[in-house]
């Protein structure tokens, strides 16, 4: 134990928003210090060329991994005062291919191994036709409630690797089925997600031909997530809205095993430094981050009396990735939970005030600038930040995570849950 106290509402399953004692504004770390950003950036600029004749999605982008940058002002009445800023939503729910935020980080370890196994970067044309008849003779094996899986999944299939996708007992069906079209094999397992994890491990174990892409303890995955940074400074440059001291940028992220959102925070940090405040958001029944980071290392949440048992498939994990929990350690402001209704109601606001499509459990970040300027341990930080005199110039970014990809059935269900049939666009 790390000695502080553990708040009563994450013990009863309720909401809240829980401080970070060691977030640093400067972070004078190995990830600060190291050059797997500007390593992972590269590596996507390389690979544009083949990714573009991989997939249609790609050559619309010219290879280029990025979502699109959304207005949100509609919903800024109900998540944000007017004066307290800009609210905009990161639209990863529309990421070429896999439509999830895991397609950065998952693409990237996929590159990263198959350029190990080629001793090069195919340029596109033949030289890509070779690399996908070398890489069929390997595989990779990876454990996944669902995105991740569809992110190595997907891509692995593309460049010829043979792949295996072991979920959990979470996963969603629609999820599992766009993985067996795309050509990779889905194992069920009647467990949670650190049972898909162990299983996928297992699988690989003792094969030199297979690697195993390890959610819980991988640094090609998290740089890969890093890289969202760089493009989403150039569209706030583009969209005329500065970030600085004066300008403070606020950015709440879904967060389950916490790769993804402990990347973003790193590549956030490289470009924006102490000017980006980052939180997470988990389901009220599976804070593993919130207490990894609240104890200085990953503990399962069973230990809390917890379940993990939620509706948010994505978010579904009982134990934190050690290595996330140490790269988020000085960089993630804080952490606050949602009810499963939480998320399936701001489902419905999104779609009903932007139009887009989200899953529960990207829609999940949605009440992160109400918590932070509603409540009272959201002002504290505030106060505590000096941020209250430049709150007015903020800007406040909700990350939508995925599932642009699911069936109208699946959609309609969420709406349903949100309290009622709503109208669809």
């Amino acid at each position: 134990m790390s000695g502080e106290r553990v708040p009563s509402w994450l013990d009863e399953g309720t909401p809240g928003l829980w401080l970070n004692p060691r977030a640093r504004h400067a972070a004078e770390d190995e990830w600060e210090n190291g050059t797997g950003y500007e390593e992972a950036l590269n590596r996507f600029r390389n690979w544009r060329g083949s990714l573009a004749e991989l997939h249609p999605d790609f050559a619309r982008t010219n290879g280029t991994v990025d979502s699109p940058l959304i207005p949100a002002r509609p919903l800024q009445p109900d998540h944000l005062d007017g004066e307290n800023g800009t609210l905009w939503i990161k639209g990863d729910h529309r990421l070429p291919v896999a439509r999830s935020v895991k397609a950065r980080g998952g693409f990237h370890e996929v590159l990263e191994h198959a350029e190990a196994l080629l001793g090069a970067t195919p340029t596109g044309g033949e030289s890509l036709r070779r690399a996908r008849r070398a890489l069929a003779h390997h595989r990779l094996e990876v454990g996944s409630t669902g995105n991740l899986g569809l992110s190595i999944g997907i891509m692995g299939s593309l460049l010829g690797f043979q792949v295996t996708v072991h979920m959990s007992r979470e996963a969603k069906e629609w999820k599992k089925e766009r993985l067996r079209k795309a050509g990779a094999r889905v194992v069920d397992h009647d467990g949670d997600y650190e049972r898909a994890v162990s299983e996928g491990r297992k699988a690989a174990a003792g094969d030199a031909d297979a690697h195993f892409v390890d959610d819980l303890d991988s640094r090609s995955l998290l740089w890969g997530y890093s890289t969202a940074a760089s493009l989403l400074k150039e569209q706030l440059r583009r969209a005329g809205t500065a970030v600085g001291e004066q300008n403070p940028l606020f950015v709440y992220i879904p967060c389950g095993v916490g790769g993804a959102p402990a990347g973003i925070a790193l590549g956030l940090r490289r470009e924006f430094g102490g000017d980006v405040h980052c939180f997470f958001v988990e389901p009220v029944q599976s804070p593993s981050v919130l207490l990894g980071l609240l104890h200085g290392s990953p503990r399962p949440v069973y230990d809390h009396g917890l379940t993990n048992r939620t509706d948010l498939d994505g978010l579904a994990v009982p134990l934190a990735s050690g290595i996330a929990v140490a790269a988020a350690g000085p960089r993630a402001s804080g952490v606050f939970t949602v009810t499963d209704a939480d998320a399936f109601r701001a489902v419905a606001h999104i779609h009903e005030a932007v139009g887009e499509r989200v899953e529960p459990s990207a829609a999940a970040a949605l009440p992160g600038p109400r918590m932070l300027t509603r409540t009272p341990e959201g002002r504290t930080y505030l106060e505590r930040h000096a941020l209250n005199g430049r709150i007015d110039d903020s800007t406040h970014i909700v990350w939508a995570t995925g599932g642009s990809g699911a069936p109208e059935a699946e959609f309609n269900a969420w709406l349903n849950a949100a309290g009622g049939e709503r109208k669809t666009r």
